[in-house]
């Protein structure tokens, strides 16, 4: 069986959490002896193609373009959503106040709903047009692949489609396990000098993961090590973070590191936080809570479907929120049963064998 992977055009050169699952699920369903071919141009061939699957539905436009390909040479085409609700994301006021754009920027010191309204009306004619390509590809597609019923329910019903749920099959998503062999070591060799235990932030440095308000959350403690990992992309957001994070102190920022340094940097971790305002779950909580930390987590997306009751909730758009609960996380003990349910049920391999059934159900339909 030959499937050929295809997603946004940047995913590798501006990898994301869409960019690691695409990788990992390639990497194992080769380990079961499926052929998968990495497609970066927009329109291959597919001559020899079974199945084109497709990855991340947000730039709807590209993704149709995609299917276009793919039914004018006769190929079946899965689709992982990968999907998030940004509704309520262009209403968060960090938004406006650290928006490219220096005439918003302005707008918001007067009062950063001024500007917040006149984007949502300037952009509403552009966000319509992306919601009908996005229930486009859902119609068009063979099968979908969320990565949570939730995900599933919520495109059946803001897209108004519910005869997506005859076509989907959830693929949850999931983590690489650390060999069994491997030894932790005392100090992360990447990034020496960090203290022995903080608060963590693993991610892209961006308003829709909230580091600005984590540091808002945790001015009244500055005894608290708070350590961020990830690029930033936009200057006026990660300036904001510097210079509140200079003002509290004790706060570290940490450019981006290679994958695999990261499992020593989590296992110094008391809480794991991410407050985002779209995710779907996190690969960074996964991750963070395979190792041991305490995660605090955004009410938003299908955390409850991941994390249960074995995570600390927040409001990702309340400092005060997101305070409380990274002080009652920091201040409890590590359970670690997060961790050994990552370790048990979600896996690259699982995740793997779960799409390998997934096509096959497609098959059968056929």
């Amino acid at each position: 069986m030959r499937v050929v992977f295809q997603s946004r055009a940047d995913a590798l050169s501006r990898r994301g959490g869409d960019t690691v699952q695409m990788l990992r699920t390639a990497e194992e369903l080769r380990a079961l002896g499926v052929r998968v071919d990495l497609a970066e141009e927009p329109a291959p061939d597919l001559a020899d193609a079974n199945l084109v699957h497709i990855f991340n539905i947000q730039d709807a436009n590209q993704t149709l373009r995609q299917l276009d390909n793919a039914a004018r040479q006769g190929v079946p085409v899965a689709v992982s959503t990968i999907f998030w609700d940004l509704r309520h994301v262009y209403r968060d006021e960090d938004f406006v106040r650290c928006h490219d754009a220096a005439t918003v920027r302005l707008a918001a010191r007067l009062h950063w709903r001024l500007p917040y309204l006149l984007l949502r009306a300037k952009n509403l004619p552009r966000l319509r047009k992306i919601d009908r390509g996005i229930r486009e590809v859902l119609a068009r597609a063979d099968l979908l692949l969320p990565n949570s019923y939730a995900e599933a329910e919520q495109l059946a019903i803001l897209y108004d489609a519910p005869f997506i749920r005859a076509k989907a099959a959830v693929v949850p998503n999931a983590v690489t396990l650390p060999p069994a062999d491997a030894v932790a070591p005392a100090e992360p060799a990447a990034i020496p000098g960090l203290p022995a235990r903080y608060v963590l932030q693993v991610g892209r440095i961006e308003y829709v993961k909230g580091q600005l308000k984590v540091i808002r959350a945790l001015m009244d403690w500055p005894e608290i090590p708070l350590v961020f990992v990830g690029r930033g992309e936009n200057r006026h957001y990660l300036d904001a973070c510097r210079r509140l994070g200079e003002r509290r102190g004790n706060t570290w920022f940490v450019a981006e590191v290679a994958h695999e340094a990261l499992p020593a940097i989590y296992r110094r971790a008391g809480v794991h936080v991410l407050p985002s305002l779209r995710e779907s779950p996190g690969l960074a909580t996964l991750e963070a809570a395979l190792h041991g930390a305490n995660c605090v987590v955004s009410f938003h997306g299908p955390v409850m479907e991941y994390f249960g009751d074995k995570v600390w909730y927040c409001d990702p758009a309340s400092a005060a929120s997101i305070g409380r609960a990274i002080v009652t996380a920091w201040e409890s003990p590590a359970s670690g049963h997060l961790g050994e349910r990552i370790r048990t049920d979600l896996t690259w391999q699982q995740a793997a064998r779960a799409t390998l059934r997934a096509y096959g159900m497609l098959r059968n339909r056929r």
